[in-house]
């Protein structure tokens, strides 16, 4: 069930297949949404809480991103065919180990995305392991403004190649065009307002 992919929220066939999960279920994915369920005495006030919330996530991610799946002041472990999709880039450059150019700059003073973050990451790393936190907490402070990814660099080595990583963690900060391209990459651990200070300079480098 992935209602963030598709083109309406179907709420009435979200909450048919909410009803057939049990409460289990239902209580660890309002865990997931932050929704607090320990006041529910109902299996259905748990599917009607979760439906909403789910609903909510959709309207907050349709036109923050364009793949539907990432969510504005949060943090994201993409696959790479939703990092290629948000990036505009195409598989069959990818295949060639190389990332999508853009073929003309974006008319007008202001870039039709918003931009994006992609932390480079291995489950592995410690430096990484104390990244991740900082990241989050300065995606809740960016909200909408920023799209903040990460992606596995053992799970999708292609990409890493394609991306030329060499150290880790890797922040890359793309630009919000319609084929995204590198503004600039830091290699190692960034607390969060350092990670706020790059995302700042790339704006201003990017316009």
């Amino acid at each position: 069930m992935s209602p963030d992919a598709a083109a309406a929220f179907d709420k009435e066939a979200t909450i048919a297949e909410l009803r057939e999960l049990r409460v289990k279920v239902l209580k660890e994915k309002l865990s997931e949404y932050k929704v607090r369920w320990g006041t529910f005495n109902e299996k259905e006030q748990m599917v009607q809480a979760l439906c909403n919330a789910m609903e909510q996530r959709f309207v907050q991610s349709k036109n923050f991103s364009r793949s539907g799946s990432i969510i504005p002041g949060e943090v994201t472990d993409v696959t790479e065919s939703v990092l290629l999709e948000e990036m505009g880039w195409l598989e069959s450059d990818v295949n060639n180990g190389v990332a999508t150019k853009p073929a003309t700059a974006d008319d007008g003073d202001t870039l039709p995305h918003s931009p994006i973050l992609l932390d480079v990451y291995a489950t592995w790393c410690g430096p990484c392991k104390m990244v991740a936190p900082q990241l989050e907490a300065a995606a809740q402070e960016l909200g909408p403004t920023c799209r903040i990814m990460k992606i596995d660099s053992d799970k999708y080595q292609r990409l890493a190649s394609v991306l030329r990583i060499g150290g880790l963690p890797t922040l890359v900060y793309f630009d919000g065009g319609n084929v995204s391209k590198e503004v600039k990459r830091v290699e190692g651990a960034l607390m969060k307002d350092g990670i706020l200070d790059l995302i700042n300079e790339c704006g201003s480098m990017a316009r």
